[in-house]
C-alpha cells in the first residue's frame, strides 16, 4: 500500500481502530447523546445563529472594517515590494548573496567558509584569553581542519550524499509511494 514502513504500520493501526469504533458500544452512546442534543436544539435561536446559512459575521461592521484594514496593509506591502524590487538589482548585498548561493557547490563552499571563519574566531578568542588546551579549542581546530579539507577537495557533496547507503535508507523510510496497490 505504502512505500514507507512507518506509514504502513500507522495506517494499519488506524484502520483497526476505525473498525473497532465503527461497531463499538461507545459509538452508539455518543450517537444517542448527539441525537438528544439535536432534538433539544430544534427551534433554538442561539443554535440557529451558529448554524444558519446567513453570513452574519461577514455582514457585520467589525468584519468589514477588519477586511479594509487588512487590504490597506496588503497594498502598502505590495508598494514596498515594488520599490525594493526596482532598487534590488543595483544592490551590492543582493548580488553577493545571489553569488554565494548560486548553486549547490557554492552553498557548500559558503557553509565551509563560514565554519572556517567561526572556528578561527573561537580559536583567536581562546588564545587571547590564555586558554590553550580546552575542549572548545580542540573542537574548533578540528572544525577548521575539516573545513580546509572540504574547501581544498572541491567535491560534489550532493552526489556523495545521493550515493550514501544511510541516506538512501532514511529517504526510503520517509518516502510515500504515490501509486499504491490496487
Amino acid at each position: 500500500m505504502y512505500n514507507s514502513i512507518t506509514i504502513t504500520v500507522l495506517a494499519k493501526i488506524w484502520h483497526v481502530l476505525e473498525l473497532g469504533y465503527k461497531y463499538s458500544f461507545l459509538r452508539k452512546i455518543i450517537g444517542g447523546i448527539g441525537e438528544i442534543f439535536k432534538n433539544l436544539g430544534k427551534g433554538s435561536r442561539v443554535l440557529n445563529l451558529f448554524i444558519s446559512e446567513k453570513k452574519i459575521a461577514e455582514e457585520s461592521l467589525f468584519y468589514s472594517i477588519y477586511c479594509r484594514f487588512i487590504d490597506s496593509i496588503y497594498i502598502v506591502i505590495k508598494k514596498l515590494r515594488e520599490v525594493i524590487e526596482k532598487r534590488r538589482k543595483n544592490s551590492l548585498l543582493d548580488r553577493t548573496i545571489v553569488k554565494l548561493f548560486e548553486n549547490n557547490f557554492q552553498v557548500v563552499n559558503t557553509f565551509l567558509v563560514f565554519l572556517l571563519s567561526f572556528s578561527f574566531t573561537i580559536i583567536i578568542i581562546n588564545i587571547v584569553k590564555g586558554i590553550f588546551f580546552d575542549n572548545i579549542l580542540i573542537i574548533s581546530i578540528i572544525i577548521a581542519l575539516l573545513s580546509l579539507i572540504g574547501l581544498s577537495l572541491n567535491l560534489d557533496y550532493k552526489e556523495i550524499l545521493n550515493n550514501s547507503g544511510i541516506y538512501k535508507f532514511l529517504k526510503e523510510i520517509f518516502s510515500i509511494d504515490e501509486g499504491g496497490n490496487k
